[in-house]
């Protein structure tokens, strides 16, 4: 248990760094004004959702042309480019992410990994995501893939990521990226506390007190806070980014900060939660119909 809480706890060490060289590329790739508050919170928060999202979309791209299992072969060359780039944020965020922002990086990402101890398949890993993710290593992209099986249809974004955290048929990593975004929402929900911001404590307090309540009512609750899935299901994973893109949303709607940072961010959960369920169009509705 202690050695796979070790590797999570560096695990997102590693997504929070490569965050930050994404980060920092896009931004002077685009010439967006960089900022080190988003939506006055810590940019380090929101490193990690950034690494996923960049990585998952590189893997769906990747696969247009080959197969998977050849990820880390033309992931390494790039990420070797983006640390000598950014060497210089290598220190600075190692420093800062565990000696002072031990809470955030240590103590919630270890409590989460706790749940990797009793893990257990679920049944529609079997069903489809399983059989999906081996046909992602070993194939380019599949067109029409409902075609080949029915249950393809049904695949998304995070069979991506879970494809390429698996390890000669070792399956523990895979949830890997799901614990990295419970942590992220954890975090944020952190920042929020401690916010001098009254929406984002308010925000904070209410999903706290719906949290609790939560842990009552039917079957012992659990009917629709976050919990721990088993392997294979990512409904979680989605509603934290539906619920952090829409917080977001509203923040930059209702008071115009338009900044390059804060639009980014929006963005980014926005785009992420379509890409995980076909339901994340609904915040896409809501800016269309503020837009117009």
């Amino acid at each position: 248990m202690l050695f796979l809480s070790i590797i999570f706890i560096f695990y997102f060490y590693l997504l929070t760094l490569l965050g930050k060289c994404f980060y920092e590329y896009i931004f002077d790739l685009f010439k967006f004004e960089k900022s080190k508050k988003i939506f006055s919170l810590n940019q380090e928060t929101f490193l990690p959702a950034i690494s996923l999202f960049v990585l998952s979309n590189f893997a769906a791209i990747l696969n247009f042309f080959f197969k998977l299992e050849f990820f880390y072969l033309f992931l390494f060359p790039i990420l070797l480019f983006l640390f000598i780039k950014y060497r210089k944020h290598t220190v600075s965020i190692f420093k800062h992410h565990f000696k002072n922002n031990y809470m955030k990086s240590i103590v919630i990402p270890t409590v989460l990994s706790v749940t990797l101890v009793d893990l257990n398949f679920n049944y529609d890993a079997a069903l489809y995501n399983l059989k999906y993710q081996q046909f992602l290593l070993n194939h380019k992209i599949l067109i029409q893939g409902s075609v080949l099986d029915n249950s393809f249809g049904l695949t998304q974004i995070g069979d991506y990521l879970s494809a390429i955290h698996t390890f000669n048929q070792n399956y523990i990593y895979s949830y890997f990226p799901n614990l990295a975004i419970y942590s992220v929402f954890f975090n944020i929900l952190y920042e929020f506390l401690i916010s001098k911001k009254r929406h984002f404590f308010s925000v904070a307090v209410a999903v706290l007190i719906f949290g609790i309540f939560d842990n009552f009512g039917l079957e012992g609750g659990r009917n629709g806070f976050i919990y721990i899935e088993n392997l294979g299901k990512t409904d979680v994973s989605f509603s934290i980014l539906f619920f952090i893109g829409g917080v977001f949303l509203y923040k930059l709607l209702t008071e115009n900060s338009y900044q390059d940072s804060n639009l980014f961010i929006s963005l980014m959960f926005i785009l992420f939660s379509v890409q995980y369920r076909i339901t994340g169009y609904l915040l896409v509705a809501t800016v269309i119909f503020y837009i117009c």
